[in-house]
């Protein structure tokens, strides 16, 4: 139990990567809003991926972006709103997005 008190959770080094992730994305976030783009960093990610390896499964850019399911549907389901893309398969189970120009 004494080992337990004299762990400081700041000295472990993922806490420090996972800090910088949070401040990255959010400075991206707020770049992105500055600029007047209504996106946040996930969805960026999408069409980032999107354009390197282009129109690909809902399967792929769930193993690319290395996020489950719900999370990448949902990022999916906002790009399409904001018609930054649109999917070939109804609309709450896409099979392939492929994004457009916006």
């Amino acid at each position: 139990m004494s080992e337990l008190k004299q762990f400081r959770f700041e000295q472990v080094l993922g806490f420090y990567i996972n800090r910088v992730s949070y401040l990255m994305t959010e400075e991206i976030e707020k770049r992105f809003a500055q600029a007047g783009l209504n996106i946040v960093a996930q969805e960026f990610a999408i069409l980032m991926r999107l354009f390197q390896e282009g129109d690909v499964p809902q399967a792929k850019i769930i193993e690319l972006m290395m996020r489950d399911k719900t999370t990448i549907t949902r990022r999916i389901d906002g790009l399409v709103k904001k018609r930054f893309g649109g999917t070939n398969d109804e609309p709450r189970r896409p099979s392939s997005f492929q994004h457009s120009p916006h």
